[in-house]
């Protein structure tokens, strides 16, 4: 998964561009689920993450449930 947060020196078209590559050489050889890109971009939070404390938990609570959403775990 790739998280990328507004920052005003990296705009959020490169960080879509270079997903866009993995997902260009991942979906070829796929023989499992593991191989998902997932681009998230957060154009609200600075360039390390949220600052609020519960905003950053949401934000670990939402990368741990796509892992194991990914790895078929419910």
């Amino acid at each position: 998964m790739l998280s990328c947060v507004r920052s005003p020196r990296v705009q959020y078209w490169e960080p879509a561009k270079f997903a866009q590559q993995l997902r260009a050489n991942a979906l070829p050889r796929r023989t499992s689920g593991l191989e998902q890109v997932l681009l998230k971009v957060d154009m609200t939070s600075g360039h390390f993450s949220a600052s609020d404390r519960y905003a950053n938990l949401k934000e670990e609570a939402f990368t741990f449930s796509w892992a194991m959403a990914a790895l078929g775990m419910k």
